[in-house]
């Protein structure tokens, strides 16, 4: 018993997909493409208006493109992630390996003298002199430079002078780093003390008498 079905004056979204889909499957079970004129052939068998077709191309043709700019999209907002991800990632494994560099410099030696005289170590000195603070930094980071400081302190414990500067680009191991305080004739006796820093890090300090 067949059954009868009388075209529609419309059709609606899902019955329109359905239709497309029909097509795509009958287009595929003939291994080929349809010509307009067998799409609506295929539509009146179907019994559906074939004056869709133009349309129904239209929104398979927009349906497609979207598709693909959504897909597009998601390549290109995931390649960004990547990159963000890889950088960040990168800087953070970048400054922990710096870190750990920094925290294997260790102090060799470190001595007071005079800038007269630096190869002489003091323990003691006269007002005026300019002093020097001279020490050698063990497995220090070649092809870096260093942030170095040096705080002089007074005899009260105050904070007379601070030394702020780079290195030159390290080119051994063993590295002698100095900064330098100039203590005039109007300076407190006493005992003085002077300590370096690379960063943050007190690394060295050593005490001094001037009379």
């Amino acid at each position: 018993m067949s059954t009868n079905y009388s075209t529609p004056d419309r059709i609606d979204p899902k019955e329109l997909q359905g239709v497309i889909a029909e097509i795509q499957k009958i287009s595929q079970a003939r291994e080929g493409t349809l010509t307009f004129d067998q799409a609506r052939e295929i539509l009146r068998e179907l019994n559906l208006p074939d004056e869709l077709l133009e349309e129904a191309l239209v929104q398979v043709k927009r349906q497609e493109a979207a598709k693909e700019q959504s897909r597009m999209n998601f390549m290109v907002t995931a390649g960004i992630l990547l990159v963000l991800f890889v950088g960040i990632g990168g800087n953070i494994w970048w400054q922990q390996h710096q870190a750990e560099k920094l925290a294997q410099v260790e102090v060799q030696a470190s001595n007071v003298a005079l800038g007269a005289n630096p190869d002489q170590p003091v323990t003691t000195l006269s007002r005026p002199s300019e002093v020097v603070y001279q020490v050698t930094l063990k497995n220090a980071p070649i092809g870096q430079r260093l942030n170095m400081a040096c705080d002089w302190l007074s005899p009260s414990g105050e904070v007379v002078h601070q030394n702020r500067y780079q290195t030159k680009e390290i080119t051994k191991s063993v590295w002698k780093t100095r900064c330098k305080h100039q203590i005039d004739g109007s300076a407190p006796a006493g005992n003085w003390q002077v300590t370096m820093y690379l960063d943050n890090r007190a690394i060295a300090r050593n005490s001094f008498v001037v009379k």
